[in-house]
């Protein structure tokens, strides 16, 4: 991490080396500019050091790939929690006609079969069409911790992060469980620090109720493929629908943790460089 002092002599930072390179890119700082870190006896100008030397032979970062993976990421979430959200009004409304039919005197098991086949067929098409949204959005999130892991090796040379298994650990068993928490741990309490910044409890919060929040929605989402199959009684029907409520407004939750994280990471490595 450095220190530099600014056209008034203020001093500035801490920055990582990355975010050296562009304040000197982008013209803030120059060669002449006076910089200091850890182990150095006194303040040097900036062209006196090792690190001047490798500027310009390197790309020290991805933040503009990051910022084209976070906008493909966070756009895609957002269509996904648009449709999700439309879906609980639906079965809100189909749960408003069942409390109807409760009050009716006779409900005969061929009118339910008919509804149960007709709930299915919706719900088989909404979810088709969810489905293949979910795995461009699977696409966009493996792109995405690729390029914050590689973000932040630039920003930081002690990250032993790995960006392709971080990126492939969402798709392999057992491992998917834990990696990504750990991954994006590791990402957001380093890019904090890069800002000068502790990790406190109410980020430590976050990160588990987004983690929480993901995992319970996929363990929801296996149990209601087992568990419903079809409409036997206005009851079940009910329980269904009330089950498919729950499961939706969990996804949504979790939607909505997505949202903020990305958006949050992305914000956290960007103000490194506009310090």
């Amino acid at each position: 991490m450095w220190y530099y002092l600014d056209n008034k002599k203020k001093k500035c930072g801490p920055v990582a080396d990355a975010a050296l390179n562009e304040l000197y890119t982008k013209h803030i700082i120059n060669q002449d500019t006076k910089v200091w870190s850890r182990g150095m006896q006194s303040w040097a100008q900036l062209k006196s050091t090792d690190l001047f030397r490798q500027f310009g032979r390197k790309t020290y970062t991805r933040l503009k790939e990051l910022s084209n993976a976070t906008k493909l990421f966070r756009g895609l979430l957002s269509a996904f929690t648009i449709l999700v959200f439309l879906t609980l009004l639906i079965d809100f409304k189909r749960l408003a006609y069942f409390e109807k039919l409760l009050v009716s005197p006779d409900t005969s098991s061929t009118f339910l079969k008919c509804v149960g086949l007709e709930y299915h067929k919706i719900s088989f098409l909404t979810s088709l069409v969810l489905f293949i949204l979910l795995l461009f959005i699977a696409k966009a999130a493996q792109n995405w911790i690729f390029t914050i892991v590689s973000n932040l090796r630039a920003l930081d040379k002690s990250c032993r992060l790995s960006p392709s298994f971080s990126g492939w650990s969402l798709f392999i068993p057992i491992v998917n469980l834990v990696n990504p928490f750990i991954v994006v741990f590791y990402v957001y309490k380093a890019s904090k620090n890069a800002n000068g910044k502790a990790l406190n409890i109410l980020d430590l919060n976050f990160l588990i109720l987004w983690w929480f929040f993901t995992l319970f929605e996929l363990l929801i989402l296996f149990f209601q493929k087992i568990w419903f199959s079809g409409f036997v009684s206005i009851d079940a029907a009910k329980g269904i629908l009330i089950f498919a409520i729950y499961h939706t407004v969990i996804l949504t939750i979790a939607c909505i943790f997505w949202i903020v994280l990305v958006s949050r990471i992305f914000l956290l490595q960007r103000k490194i460089f506009y310090k």
